[in-house]
């Protein structure tokens, strides 16, 4: 069974537990997570969790987010989005490649 939760408790210390009950329970592939955390939107669309426990570590992003008060602001909503996808995207593929493009021996 596949599902999505929508983490909003305002206290990033919570939205961890969020996280570290996923892992715990071995769902991260069987969960999306979206933000609610209206605060925090973009931080939480462009920072990863590392969660450790036990001996597994696991990475786990929103995915988006449930924002109600957005709703007038779709189209803005939308745009961030898309942007801190790319900007995710920017970052990976930056990351690898720095290593031999940038730094100097």
């Amino acid at each position: 069974m596949l599902g999505g939760i929508k983490v909003a408790p305002f206290n990033r210390y919570r939205t961890l537990d969020v996280a570290v009950g996923i892992v715990q329970a071995q769902a991260e592939d069987r969960i999306t997570l979206y933000t609610g955390n209206d605060d925090h939107i973009v931080a939480d669309l462009l920072t990863p969790m590392v969660v450790r426990t036990g001996n597994r570590e696991v990475t786990l992003r929103f995915q988006g987010g449930l924002l109600g008060h957005w709703s007038v602001w779709t189209r803005g909503a939308v745009e961030m989005l898309e942007r801190s996808e790319g900007l995710r995207i920017c970052r990976r593929h930056c990351a690898r490649d720095a290593g031999s493009r940038f730094v100097r021996h």
